[in-house]
């Protein structure tokens, strides 16, 4: 029923993006905007970030899966597969959306959509992670708090309406700081909410650069990649939520220690 859930989601994200500024911005790469001519050449070039970091997540989760697995008595494995299955469906839309929009602002020297990402090679090594043992910090008995998803989600909307981008990052360095006090727990949600508020910091820093370059903004091609993370937070949430007794009962890691940490917020 999760799946199910989340794919609904993931659809009704797709069905309500406006197809009409995309045509638009396609249009005006066709007309010659990112030809050749116009490329700038001298600068490395970045191209399919997002598949490649989903790919690089889903290797991670593929290698500790069966480690996690043997530590919990198998108790673990329902979450490595859920991650691994939100990822794999999640690269169909990376691939042949996001990455296609952005390769053309990519090619000029803007990296939206790439530097949005942290290398998964940063993730903390599985020995390293539980180098305590599996005895990893316990500083709950009983689960944390329930979060409100819904409106948190709510809030973020409400903040781009005010004050864009700008609202987004101020809303969210509050939730992310109130967050810290369970930083053993809702790792992946926190996770998405610093993917967020790093894309909310970067966007403006995007729409200047392809302004001095006459380009179209990227505005809406950088609100609707903080959309299709809005539409997945549910789920994120419930699989932190079935995290926990692997975590405190267990006193093992899993998510926490396998997510790359987004901390440097000034961009």
């Amino acid at each position: 029923m999760a799946y199910l859930v989340f794919r609904s989601s993931i659809e009704k994200f797709f069905s309500i993006l406006n197809r009409v500024q995309v045509i638009v911005i396609v249009g005006c790469l066709n007309v010659g905007l990112f030809s050749k001519k116009a490329h700038p050449m001298d600068h490395p070039v970045q191209l399919n970030c997002f598949e490649q970091h989903l790919k690089a997540a889903i290797q991670l989760n593929q290698e500790r899966m069966p480690l996690y697995s043997k530590l919990s008595n198998r108790e673990s494995e329902k979450i490595s597969k859920k991650l691994i299955f939100s990822e794999n469906l999640a690269i169909y839309f990376a691939k042949y959306y996001f990455d296609r929009l952005a390769q053309p602002f990519q090619l000029m020297g803007i990296p939206i959509l790439c530097a949005e990402f942290v290398p998964m090679s940063t993730t903390v090594g599985f020995f390293q992670s539980l180098e305590k043992g599996p005895q990893f910090p316990r500083p709950l008995s009983v689960p944390p708090e329930p979060l409100d998803i819904h409106q948190i989600e709510e809030n973020i909307r409400v903040a781009y309406k005010e004050a864009e981008f700008e609202g987004i990052a101020d809303y969210l360095k509050i939730v992310i700081a109130n967050l810290e006090g369970n930083s053993q727990h809702y790792c992946m949600t926190r996770h998405v909410l610093e993917s967020i508020l790093r894309a909310a910091l970067l966007a403006p820093k995007h729409m200047e650069k392809a302004h001095a370059l006459g380009l179209p903004s990227p505005k809406e091609l950088s609100w609707n990649f903080i959309i299709a993370h809005l539409f997945t937070l549910s789920e994120t949430n419930k699989i932190d939520q079935e995290a926990f007794s692997v975590q405190i009962i267990w006193g093992i890691p899993i998510i926490c220690g396998d997510i790359p940490k987004i901390s440097n917020f000034n961009l």
